[in-house]
């Protein structure tokens, strides 16, 4: 089952000003309206993949992460710890909703999933022994 990022409100509203600004700086070099126009949606389009392709994969085997064209993957007979993030992120509020993967080798992952908790649930049908807080 695949568990794409939040797209939240703010974020669309950030991308959208940026494309504005980028448009009106092209305007104020003196470009036509329309090839600002033009820089500003190109702009939001190139954004909007990295909402697409960056997704969260659980299977039966394992906890893949998909960023555009590259892939990592945490066998779950390496999962030592999933739950709420810890260390120096847990502080900050917009970590709250974000899910820590360890593995025993060291590696880590970040799941910033806009259903943490649908996440878990399908994480515990496959690891019942390890520890999955929330």
């Amino acid at each position: 089952m695949r568990f794409y990022r939040k797209l939240g409100v703010m974020k669309l509203v950030a991308r959208f000003g940026v494309g504005t600004l980028l448009g009106g700086s092209f305007l104020r070099q003196g470009y036509s309206f329309w090839v600002a126009v033009l820089a500003g949606l190109l702009f939001v389009l190139a954004w909007l993949p990295s909402w697409l392709f960056w997704y969260w994969e659980i299977g039966p085997d394992c906890v893949t992460q998909r960023r555009y064209f590259g892939r990592t993957i945490f066998p779950f007979s390496t999962i030592t710890y999933a739950g709420p993030v810890t260390g120096n992120l847990a502080g900050r509020r917009q970590t709250r909703n974000w899910i820590e993967i360890r593995t025993d080798d060291g590696r880590w992952m970040i799941v910033d999933a806009a259903d943490p908790d649908g996440f878990l649930a399908r994480m515990r049908e496959y690891l019942p022994t390890v520890t999955l807080n929330r």
